[in-house]
């Protein structure tokens, strides 16, 4: 059976993509600060949003079936999209995603078997700057009724800052990427990360690309927390790797992205409470 795969917005409309309504939260049942008229300080707000008409659109997708050939069991499918934040002038803070598989004719399959509901993966885009772009990739599974044949998207709610008012954290991107394949055991990534100061990273991001730049699926590595030192060094990531990585990827292409973004009680007091907000 072919690999079916379908591209993003712009490209092939493959994707379908429900936005939720931004969610500010400066209302007045939302206030978190200390809001005494006695003191006369401001009402803190929670992400309060500008509105200058830009929002999130998903401007890549793409996924790949792992075992397309397999008689017996279900269907394992990685799937990965890029988000892009068009607002000129606003911080995209933090909003949660989902994503589910789709048949020919647009509907959600169902989970592992008939019986069960569609299988989602969810995540959290965080700190998008104006005009930057983020990555998300999982793995879904679904019954072998129906063959998938594109992603829905769904990006909701989402929560904003100015971005004169931001602190963006240190972005860590792993480079120099290379797969090492020792006998039997699991595949491993080995990567170069620069830093400026030293994080302990929970969990990493994996995207794949095919020889042509296309997105073909990604996945989350969770594990041990990684320490990542000043400097410029090399780490590994072995977790799961040959449950990952489609065979079409193009090994010399892989990206990582290690999350390092601080706790939100410590980015935005004003948001304690919010029940949106919850630590991942």
């Amino acid at each position: 059976m072919a690999i079916r795969r379908r591209r993003g917005l712009g490209l092939a409309a493959a994707l379908v993509i429900a936005v939720g309504a931004v969610a500010g939260c400066s209302g007045e049942d939302e206030d978190r600060g200390d809001s005494s008229p006695e003191s006369g300080s401001p009402v803190a707000t929670c992400f309060e949003r500008l509105d200058d008409g830009g929002d999130l659109e998903v401007t890549d997708s793409g996924f790949t079936v792992l075992n397309p050939d397999d008689p017996d069991g279900n269907y394992w499918v990685t799937a990965a999209v890029e988000v892009t934040n068009t607002s000129a002038t606003e911080t995209m803070m933090v909003a949660d995603l989902t994503m589910r598989l789709l048949d020919s004719e647009g509907v959600k399959l169902p989970g592992e078997s008939p019986e069960e509901e569609t299988e989602v993966a969810a995540g959290r885009l965080k700190f998008i700057e104006p005009g930057g772009s983020a990555y998300f990739g999982e793995i879904l599974r679904t019954s072998k009724s129906h063959p998938p044949d594109s992603v829905e998207v769904t990006i909701e709610p989402s929560y904003w800052r100015a971005e004169s008012e931001v602190t963006y954290p240190e972005r860590l991107v792993g480079s120099d990427v290379t797969v090492l394949d020792e006998g039997d055991d699991e595949p491993i990534l080995e990567f170069t990360v620069a830093s400026e100061a030293e994080h302990e990273v929970t969990w990493s991001q994996v995207i794949f690309r095919d020889d042509e730049g296309d997105l073909v699926g990604g996945g989350r590595m969770l594990g041990d927390p990684l320490l990542i030192e000043p400097g410029s060094h090399e780490y590994r990531i072995d977790q799961l790797l040959r449950y990952v990585m489609p065979p079409n990827a193009d090994r010399d292409s892989i990206e990582i992205h290690l999350d390092n973004v601080p706790p939100w009680r410590e980015v935005e007091p004003a948001c304690l409470g919010v029940g949106e907000l919850a630590e991942w």
